[in-house]
């Protein structure tokens, strides 16, 4: 058997069709678009209860806070793994950008247009 890549752009899978595997990779997608994820917990396991993009960058700060605090770690050690969050988003470009060069996930939340105008969709 070979391999394949699942990504965004794929019409994806079924409940139905999870049955048929034992695991699936992920790979780069997992990182490069994280809320892929979500569709697949959306399809596969049924939930419906699904947080939108702000509110998981909003649940991040109190942890870019805490790491700092306890641990000196620098918060772009975190923000660096959330340039994703908004991969082919409205402001997606801007999110990046503020992430990258200030590393607040405040910061880079302002550069967004309002939640209306952001897919929730993976």
């Amino acid at each position: 058997p070979g391999s394949s890549s699942l990504t965004a752009q794929d019409p994806g899978f079924r409940r139905d069709d999870a049955v048929c595997f034992d695991g699936v990779m992920i790979g780069r997608e997992a990182y490069q678009n994280p809320y892929l994820l979500t569709e697949i917990e959306r399809t596969v396991f049924e939930n419906g209860n699904i947080l939108p993009r702000k509110a998981v960058a909003q649940a991040m700060i109190p942890y870019i806070e805490k790491q700092a605090h306890l641990y000196d770690t620098p918060a772009k050690s975190i923000t660096r793994h959330m340039i994703g969050l908004y991969h082919s988003q409205p402001g997606g470009r801007k999110w990046r950008r503020a992430l990258s060069e200030q590393h607040s996930v405040g910061e880079a939340l302002k550069m967004l247009p309002p939640a209306d105008d952001v897919n929730e969709a993976a």
